[in-house]
């Protein structure tokens, strides 16, 4: 069965790219992209995490092109109101001026320190810090964009901070004696042009990876097992393990937790 025909990799493709075009802005070509995602896996129920992942996704997209409604009803569908929903919802709530919930929607977030949806973690110290500042609270936008920071060194998680608006870039540059103190930030967060993107500070694949590769490298993103991919994407575990093979050689990496890395600091996952 060709990749295209394959329903995760018809789903984890045009997430990956929505997400991308957003970043950049091209917010043409991210709703493009959303709209190529699949409403439904053929002979098989969408798992939850998948549906939820992709309402995710397409309330960052809107979040980020400032359609709240849009945002609103995307949030709407997703079953698990996980992390990653609170950090959104605390997100749309502030975005419509209401700080109180915001705030109150963040609060268990900010005191969570497991290891789980580092990302949303990351997302809500920076939300977090955004409050603070509108508030003119200087002292606690320093400490909430350090906690952000330090959550981010670890992997190397770029992607979040070095966005354009007032959650990545803006926010660096409002403290940029907070940002010179990690390095691994790279140029964009010592002052680059706007046009300069988190995927230049490492060095870019041999080659593109296939639409394949990047659905298993999705999967590992999240910590899926080998077994767990192939179950999902329909292949066997040789066929998996072929591909993160192929993965690791593009990236330059021997192992799959580097792999997860490069792949953040490119914007791939």
């Amino acid at each position: 069965m060709g990749a295209r025909h394959d329903p995760f990799v018809a789903t984890f493709v045009p997430l990956l790219r929505a997400v991308e075009h957003a970043d950049g802005r091209d917010f043409r070509r991210a709703l493009a992209a959303l709209d190529r995602v699949p409403t439904a896996v053929p002979n098989r129920a969408m798992p939850v995490w998948l549906a939820d992942r992709v309402a995710l996704t397409a309330a960052a997209v809107h979040l980020e092109r400032g359609d709240a409604p849009a945002a609103e009803a995307a949030l709407g569908t997703v079953r698990n109101q996980s992390t990653g929903w609170a950090v959104a919802r605390a997100r749309l709530a502030l975005a419509g001026g209401r700080v109180p919930e915001a705030e109150e929607l963040l609060a268990p977030v900010l005191v969570d320190r497991s290891a789980d949806q580092e990302d949303a973690r990351i997302a809500a110290w920076l939300l977090s810090a955004r409050i603070h500042q509108r508030n003119g609270q200087v002292i606690g936008a320093r400490a909430a964009l350090g906690e952000a920071l330090d959550l981010a060194r670890p992997e190397r998680r770029r992607r979040l901070l070095l966005r354009p608006g007032p959650l990545g870039r803006d926010l660096l540059a409002s403290f940029p004696d907070v940002a010179s103190a990690h390095p691994w930030l790279g140029g964009p967060a010592r002052g680059r042009g706007a046009g300069d993107g988190a995927a230049e500070l490492a060095e870019p694949p041999l080659e593109p990876l296939t639409e394949r590769e990047r659905a298993v490298l999705a999967c590992m993103a999240q910590a899926m097992s080998v077994e767990d991919i192939a179950n999902d994407l329909f292949i066997s575990v040789n066929t998996v393990k072929t591909h993160q093979r192929g993965i690791y050689r593009k990236l330059r990496v021997s192992r799959r937790n580097d792999a997860v890395r490069r792949a953040r600091q490119l914007g791939l996952v």
